[in-house]
């Protein structure tokens, strides 16, 4: 091939081609995508060839290779794009992208920056030694045959696209959901004038002390009566993806969401009263699965919509919406949806003076005190749910009941030489999270081993609700039986490849900031 250059161009020529493929070979390995030496080759050579062409490089190279570099700090962490980095995309407004960013690691961007210098002279060195392999037939032919035999290399480009079109079809399908639903009550017996259902944010179970965590940071879970269900599965290992079918009556064979059957629609055709308050903002003219759920609740307010530019609004701000809700004279029943931040990363910035009151001897731990501190926070968040609740029975006699679950649990694994508690990897325990509940009538403490699934979810917070209907069967997500059928979600759990990760255990110092 190199003889159809002429001599004073062959170490040139041999150069570029290294160069490229060093560059290729890097930028591959930045978004996680793996690539046998051949299809390296394959890209590195069709990067030279529009290189020699200005309109090819202009307007196919360089908007190419620059979308691709902006990718990469994301995917050194996270992966090539699917599902969910798309729909988090959607469904991040600008103060949670912001915060995202700043979680990537700085190598990262050191990472792509060197790429784009490394490409930026390959382009040079092209255009100045006029190395224009476009007009080389045989190597235009020994490219052909190779992109022939080898395509593999383009599955970043096809993740991107299958993963915006499952997106855009999941957001259509969602703007075709009228205000009118599928859902047929035939009977209705509340047996509570209030119902809260709070929704928790990346707690994985292990980690509470009420499932033997050995670090006191739930008393309330682990103290009060009620009962503890040890066993829940979350629907997927991140919020959307786990929600959409846990707050849907979803196809469990396809694990397909059905936003003609929500829970939400569910109450309201009952005849609950229904709210939803969120801490998690309300995202942008794309109407996320979980915000077009919220959005049919009679009343709803997303604080981050109202504060556009927060980044730390406090989970306790939920309660004052709380109040003013059960502070409604109604005959109706009542359910009530705390959304919460719970310990959703970073868990760190979460933390009030008083939640913070773990701090790890080690520094590799230093997250990991972060994190169980969050998960007393919410501790503290239930209580606090519940005193103003036992109030008001006590003042009025309205009865009430609580449930609290977790959407999906997290992965943790060491960056470098500290322990990361997050959505990065897999986890054989990423589904695993905690369900508890405490009525007004309790006066026992129950812990439950049973194995109940996430898809069933629906099915248990109508039979919560008092309500039945002839398309769906009676199931309880506290009568202590495990479900005959989980729909797959244990067996995700048994081929993934990750090895077993329970909690790590680290000392701690205890007491709040101000007291140390």
């Amino acid at each position: 091939m190199l003889l159809f250059f002429k001599n004073n161009k062959v170490v040139e020529v041999i150069c570029v081609v290294l160069l490229a493929i060093l560059s290729s070979a890097l930028l591959l390995n930045g978004i996680n995508q793996y690539a046998p030496p051949i299809d390296i080759i394959i890209f590195a050579l069709i990067i030279l060839v529009l290189m020699g062409s200005e309109i090819a490089y202009r307007y196919f190279v360089f908007p190419i290779l620059f979308l691709t570099l902006l990718y990469v700090p994301i995917g050194m962490s996270y992966g090539v794009p699917n599902f969910q980095n798309i729909v988090s995309l959607y469904a991040t407004n600008f103060s949670e992208a912001k915060e995202f960013l700043f979680l990537i690691p700085l190598h990262n961007y050191l990472y792509a920056l060197f790429l784009f210098i490394s490409f930026f002279i390959t382009k040079l060195i092209v255009t100045k030694k006029e190395i224009m392999f476009y007009k080389n037939k045989f190597f235009i032919i020994i490219l052909f045959i190779l992109f022939c035999s080898k395509t593999e290399i383009f599955e970043f480009y096809l993740d991107c696209y299958d993963s915006v079109h499952l997106v855009s079809k999941e957001i259509k399908e969602l703007q075709k959901v009228s205000a009118n639903d599928t859902w047929t009550v035939d009977s209705f017996t509340p047996k509570y004038k209030n119902h809260i259902l709070i929704i928790g944010e990346s707690a994985r179970r292990d980690f509470f002390n009420a499932y033997g965590y050995p670090v006191q940071n739930t008393t309330f879970l682990s103290n009060s009566a009620g009962v503890l269900v040890d066993g829940l599965s979350s629907g997927d290992r991140y919020t959307i993806g786990s929600l959409r079918l846990m707050l849907t009556n979803p196809d469990v064979l396809n694990r397909e969401a059905d936003y003609s059957k929500t829970f939400i629609q569910l109450a309201n055709k009952a005849g609950y009263k229904t709210y939803w308050f969120s801490n998690q903002g309300q995202f942008g003219k794309h109407d996320t699965p979980i915000t077009a759920i919220a959005n049919q609740s009679i009343n709803k307010t997303f604080l981050k919509f109202n504060d556009y530019n927060s980044q730390n609004i406090q989970d306790t701000q939920l309660l004052t919406h709380l109040e003013k809700a059960l502070d409604d004279k109604i005959n109706e029943p009542k359910l009530v949806v705390l959304h919460t931040m719970g310990s959703h990363t970073n868990a760190c910035d979460r933390l009030n003076y008083e939640s913070q009151i773990y701090l790890a001897k080690d520094k590799r731990y230093e997250y990991l005190a972060c994190y169980i501190s969050s998960i007393h926070q919410t501790d503290d968040f239930i209580k606090s749910t519940y005193e103003i609740l036992s109030d008001k029975f006590k003042k009025n006699g309205e009865t009430f009941s609580i449930i609290y679950f977790s959407d999906h649990g997290l992965n943790q694994h060491f960056d470098g030489n500290k322990l990361k508690i997050d959505n990065a990897g897999e986890s054989k325990r990423h589904y695993q999270i905690p369900l508890f509940k405490v009525s007004s009538d309790d006066e026992i403490r129950k812990v439950l081993k049973s194995e109940k699934s996430g898809l069933n979810f629906t099915r248990g917070i109508a039979h919560w609700l008092g309500i039945q209907s002839a398309q769906f069967e009676q199931y309880d997500l506290f009568d202590g039986i495990s479900d005959k059928n989980d729909y797959g979600l244990k067996r995700i759990i048994e081929v993934n490849p990750a090895k077993d990760d329970p909690a790590t255990v680290a000392d701690f110092y205890l007491g709040t900031k101000e007291e140390r």
